[in-house]
């Protein structure tokens, strides 16, 4: 669901229904420290999370890819980083 969808149902503003889906986020994988155990295979994709005057601004999604290597589940997420693949793997 995008956050705009995500707002018109809440019935509140993009910023505000934003804010509060990146704090949820954040929360879920930060505060987890089980998150990584078992993880074998991973991937990574970058993603425009928003286009700026000063050019884009990239987010790199770092998933689990372990399940769905063993046809036993679905790609579970484990990070959204700042930055394109390189600088998030680095950081």
């Amino acid at each position: 669901m995008s956050i705009a969808r995500a707002s018109a149902n809440l019935g509140v503003a993009w910023n505000t229904a934003s804010d509060a889906i990146l704090a949820a986020g954040t929360e879920l994988l930060s505060d987890n420290a089980d998150r990584l155990e078992g993880v074998t295979t991973v991937g990574a994709d970058e993603y425009v999370w928003r286009r700026t005057q000063a050019g884009d601004k990239y987010v790199t999604g770092i998933i689990d890819l372990t399940l769905t290597r063993t046809k036993i589940g679905a790609p579970r997420l484990l990070a959204v980083v700042e930055g394109r693949s390189k600088q998030a793997f680095k950081s």
